[in-house]
């Protein structure tokens, strides 16, 4: 569910509202008032979501929300739900997004002197960096050079912000350091495609980092869509990591130089990723798990495995094939 701190509800709506404005079928009661969107996992009676992935089937066999959009063919006999019919649930759902968050489609980057406003004197700002004066900042944290702190941004103690960094959308817990150019919580690469129709999915999460999180240079944390972001406590980020919207990073988690994370991954507690690694989206990631500098991941790893690999396949699979390759090379 959006933050209300940086994302004005233009809701509720009836179901009746969204069917007439959208011209779509729905199945159940047209009364049913909602009054946010969010993500199958998280949503409440309240709320709208949708299923356009069948990764996510059994999440939408579980979930609360109470109008999920959906092909025909998902349609079932569950009682304590409606639904919105959609060819393209996906697209649907980015329009209605818009409609209960019309400021969201394009995010505001026009400040006054006015907003600007410092009433910590625990904390240390440096020359030229600005600071919202809805933002909130903790006790012994430091701002750097030119460093753009955003509207509701909440940063906690004992944190060292670096020189050129900006922070929009985001709670950032204690003792957590950002260095010097990283870009934390813009806006995620969603795009909903009908026919030759591109449209913006809105952003309407946070990027939530726990404590103790290291944040190298140039690192570039996407907000989530409908859910956050999140970063478990402990984890060492190196420098141009891109992290995409809606990946779930969990404790103690050390990823090298360049990797590229896709939108929605989850990640365990404990993993070690090395440099260039590139993830496809959706994926789980188990715990323990260890992966290859340059491996390409595009399916799911369970606990405690090692990979390694274009794609990425265990680690004792891939030294054999690329010795056996070698072998092939030298017969030839």
């Amino acid at each position: 569910m959006p933050d209300q701190i940086f994302y004005k509800n233009q809701g509720p709506f009836s179901l009746s509202d969204i069917s007439e404005h959208f011209k779509c079928e729905i199945v159940g009661d047209s009364k049913k008032i909602i009054h946010d969107i969010s993500t199958l996992s998280e949503a409440t009676n309240s709320d709208i979501s949708f299923l356009s992935n069948k990764r996510y089937v059994e999440q939408f066999k579980q979930s609360k929300a109470g109008v999920i959009i959906v092909e025909k063919k998902f349609v079932d006999n569950n009682k304590s739900r409606q639904y919105v019919i959609s060819d393209n649930p996906y697209f649907l759902f980015a329009q209605i997004v818009r409609k209960f968050y019309p400021e969201s489609i394009a995010q505001n980057n026009y400040f006054l002197e006015d907003d600007f406003k410092i009433e910590s004197k625990s904390s240390k700002f440096s020359y030229r960096s600005f600071v919202h004066k809805t933002a909130k900042i903790g006790h012994n944290t430091q701002i750097g050079v030119n460093t753009f702190i955003g509207p509701g941004v909440e940063i906690g103690e004992n944190c060292n912000i670096s020189d050129n960094v900006s922070i929009f959308f985001s709670k950032i817990m204690n003792s957590c350091t950002i260095f010097s150019g990283s870009r934390i919580g813009g806006e995620g690469f969603g795009f909903a495609i009908k026919e030759n129709r591109f449209l913006k999915i809105p952003q309407v999460g946070r990027v939530i980092l726990h404590d103790g999180v290291q944040i190298g240079c140039n690192v570039t944390i996407d907000r989530g869509s409908a859910g956050d972001t999140v970063i478990k406590k402990n984890c060492m980020i190196d420098n141009l990591v891109q992290i995409g919207h809606n990946v779930n990073i969990g404790e103690n988690c050390v990823i090298a130089a360049m990797v590229g994370i896709s939108g929605s991954t989850k990640i365990g507690n404990n993993v070690l990723i090395g440099g260039k690694v590139g993830f496809s989206g959706h994926l789980n990631i188990g715990n323990n798990v260890k992966i290859a500098a340059g491996s390409g991941v595009i399916k799911d790893i369970k606990d405690n495995e090692s990979v390694g690999g274009y794609p990425a396949q265990p680690i004792f699979e891939w030294h054999r094939s690329t010795i056996n390759l070698k072998k092939l090379k030298k017969s030839v």
